[in-house]
């Protein structure tokens, strides 16, 4: 505590240190939580109150904690002036016997009025008397042995509850993994859709079919060009084309947004679904998980599931003879497997890459992009696990349960044989001022 407290030299027994907490009831937080620290190491507690402060609530709920720690207690009611002495000092004896502390030694140190330097040294004399007596050899041995063995069976059941909590973590959380799992091959099975052409309804089909006319920008590519005049027209509209093509390209984006997108938000609705279901922690993760910030990830995810199929169809340079660049080519590819029957044909004719490999390759990206979705939810979780601490701490507990009483004993002659405790024990001095 050297680095958080200043430091005094005063005439104590050795082994003797005198720890001044901040007041339990501090309006600092750290205060605060600093003398409820204080409790965990000191072994001693000496409770120092007055007349307008001993019923104060908090003091009395960590006076609950220090008893039930096993720490040794005693209690001083300083500043007390004559005419209140004797109730008040009825008064807190019957609190302490009420909380279990009758056995509490009690110290009156009298109001000593203004006073410019420390109290007289025989108003305090009964106070230096109890510390030299639970310092010396033999009582602070007892003190630290009361206080180990009080400790270390409440430590003990405290260690198994973290343990028994931290193992439902882990199996909710498995859980959780499966239900997020879980619904991947069901969502999967609902896109079975895109090879019945799903993908092509509605303004691909629509504006294929127009510009794919006898005399639309694309007939040279859904048709063979007869003649000179076609074929002149057909090199003539390689722009217009690959324009065309573009637009087709987008509508088929779009289309492929529309439904993979709803795929995925559908699966994350059967997840977070099954997870509110299953338990208020599972809620809770649920509820994370929504909100701008996921669904710009959704649509992104999605994004790059269209890029990477669309650029890993294998149109290699001359694919489309004259007709089609390599962009355009991978374009009438796309189209025959999203469902296109004419650039099916193109295909054929054509000699591109096939359509039905493709096609496979499309449904398997966007299972990829479901399971993706579902991935999200399990890395949810498994970043709130404490990882491998659980298992160090079920070996901890076991090790303990093995002889836990033998640790004890072995803890208490640590203690009493340090350089900490070898003549005495190590005390907190706590004000309610």
């Amino acid at each position: 505590m050297a680095e958080r407290a200043a430091l005094v030299e005063a005439d104590l027994p050795r082994g003797l240190a005198l720890l001044d907490a901040p007041d339990l009831d501090s309006v600092e937080v750290k205060n605060r939580e600093r003398a409820i620290e204080l409790i965990e190491v000191a072994d001693v507690w000496l409770f120092v109150t007055t007349a307008n402060r001993y019923g104060d609530a908090v003091p009395w709920a960590v006076l609950e904690q220090v008893k039930r720690r096993g720490i040794t207690v005693g209690v001083v009611l300083d500043r007390i002036g004559t005419d209140a002495l004797d109730t008040v000092r009825r008064d807190l004896l019957a609190r302490l016997a009420d909380a279990g502390f009758g056995s509490v030694p009690l110290f009156i140190v009298p109001d000593a009025g203004p006073l410019d330097g420390p109290l007289p040294k025989e108003q305090v004399v009964d106070v230096e008397r109890w510390l030299h007596l639970v310092a010396g050899r033999h009582g602070s041995h007892e003190v630290v042995t009361r206080t180990i063995r009080r400790v270390w069976s409440p430590l003990r059941e405290e260690s198994r509850e973290l343990l028994d909590a931290s193992l439902a973590q882990v199996e909710a959380a498995a859980d959780l993994t499966a239900a997020a799992k879980a619904v991947v091959s069901p969502a999967a099975e609902e896109l079975a859709t895109l090879r019945d052409g799903v993908l092509a309804d509605g303004a691909p089909t629509s504006r294929w079919l127009a510009d794919a006319s006898t005399k639309g920008v694309l007939a040279a590519v859904a048709h063979p060009a007869q003649g000179f005049l076609a074929r002149r027209r057909a090199t003539r509209q390689a722009p217009q084309r690959a324009a065309a093509l573009s637009a087709l390209r987008s509508d088929l984006h779009r289309s492929f947004t529309d439904v993979v997108g709803a795929a995925t938000r559908s699966l994350a609705d059967v997840v977070t679904q099954a997870w509110t279901e299953h338990s208020s922690a599972g809620a809770a993760l649920a509820a994370e998980r929504t909100g701008h910030g996921v669904d710009e990830a959704r649509r992104a995810r999605v994004q790059e599931t269209w890029q990477a199929w669309l650029g890993s169809i294998p149109v290699g340079e001359g694919a489309g003879g004259d007709l089609l660049g390599q962009e355009s080519a991978r374009t009438v590819v796309a189209l025959a497997a999203a469902g296109l029957p004419g650039a099916r044909a193109a295909v054929e004719r054509l000699a591109l890459p096939s359509w039905q490999t493709a096609l496979e390759d499309l449904v398997q990206a966007c299972r990829e992009c479901l399971q993706s979705e579902a991935l999200e939810h399990v890395d949810q979780v498994a970043r709130r696990l404490p990882g491998e601490s659980i298992t160090a701490l079920r070996v901890r507990i076991g090790g303990a349960d093995d002889d836990w009483q033998g640790k004890a004993e072995w803890l208490i002659t640590l203690s009493t044989t340090s350089g900490r405790s070898r003549d005495g024990a190590s005390f907190s001095r706590s004000s309610t001022r």
